[in-house]
């Protein structure tokens, strides 16, 4: 039995890095864990696997934090396997690796829109369908992989 058995998680930004390593955890304690993944599909599959391979439950979902239209229906989908949302793992971040004088409002807006603007309405949606004793931890670790020169915005 693990201390986790019967809650379900969900974390963004699941498939690589201190997002995967977050989802391995919270399966290996007994959680059905959803996990998000922007573009590297073979990542998320790979994190699933690794899970499953470990008697984990894991589920990939494509999903952009960016898209607060999709949020409700993601919480949805991570509360399906045991019909209530316990853990919401806000961790998914976007870095613009160019320099500070090529970075456009554009890339601006796409960063505030992920890392800002997303995990707000997503941490709001969390604080509307957690049950009493639910957890939301929030928090990036993409500067601590993609320090140095060309982050002018991050």
């Amino acid at each position: 039995m693990g201390v986790l058995d019967g809650k379900a998680a969900l974390v963004t930004g699941g498939s690589r890095g201190i997002g995967a390593a977050i989802v391995r955890r919270l399966a290996a304690d007994g959680a059905v864990v959803t996990f998000t993944y922007v573009s590297s599909e073979a990542a998320a599959a790979e994190v699933v696997n690794e899970v499953k391979a470990a008697g984990g439950e894991a589920i990939a979902v494509q999903s952009d934090q960016a898209d607060l239209a999709g949020i409700p229906e993601l919480f949805e989908q991570a509360s399906e396997p045991t019909g209530a949302l316990d853990i919401f793992v806000c961790n998914a971040a976007e870095v613009v690796v160019k320099p500070i004088d090529r970075v456009t409002e554009d890339d601006y807006d796409d960063l505030f829109a992920t890392n800002v603007k997303g995990p707000y309405f997503a941490i709001q949606q969390a604080a509307r369908v957690l049950p009493d004793g639910g957890r939301i931890i929030a928090l990036s670790t993409l500067n601590t992989v993609v320090p140095g020169a060309l982050t002018a915005a991050g």
